[in-house]
């Protein structure tokens, strides 16, 4: 509780300065809430197993799915990709424009990949590369969602100037 606090002070004189607008600190709060619950979900809110688990092998659940039809591999695949899009969503409202792909890829990757580390070190999940690759693809989804409303809202404001 006392970390909120500290990162709500911490938001308020930063927006006191005018170093970021409302949008801006209400973005990096969201993303910090939301990190905060997928992490707890993800690695600290999980029973530690006995030994680390590891899946290396890139899209080796596609693979089962094809071998096997088990439709809960999918559902799990959907459900990692639209685990992080939030994070992909807030990414423009946190920059104050439409964020590069690269730079959402990056996010996901990094964001990802501690995920799926720390289930490796805590023994609390198991590492996947094919989550990172879902993950991240959530994140490109959700920027791309953004980016395209930030676009719309102001296609639509420039056409408002000019009729008028």
């Amino acid at each position: 509780m006392l970390v909120y606090l500290l990162i709500g002070v911490i938001l308020y004189v930063i927006l006191k300065r005018k170093k970021v607008n409302k949008s801006q600190a209400i973005g990096f709060l969201f993303i910090y809430l939301f990190l905060g619950i997928i992490f707890n979900s993800t690695v600290f809110g999980r029973k530690i197993k006995l030994k680390r688990e590891y899946k290396l092998m890139i899209f080796w659940s596609w693979k089962e799915y094809l071998e096997s039809h088990k439709i809960k591999i999918v559902q799990d695949n959907i459900l990692n990709i639209i685990m992080l899009m939030p994070l992909g969503v807030a990414l423009p409202i946190v920059m104050n424009k439409k964020a590069k792909m690269w730079q959402a890829c990056l996010a996901g990757v990094c964001i990802s990949s501690v995920i799926e580390i720390s289930q490796l070190v805590f023994k609390v999940g198991c590492f996947e590369w094919d989550d990172i690759i879902h993950n991240t693809i959530g994140v490109l989804m959700g920027t791309i969602i953004m980016n395209r409303i930030g676009f719309m809202k102001k296609r639509q404001e420039i056409d408002s100037v000019t009729k008028e």
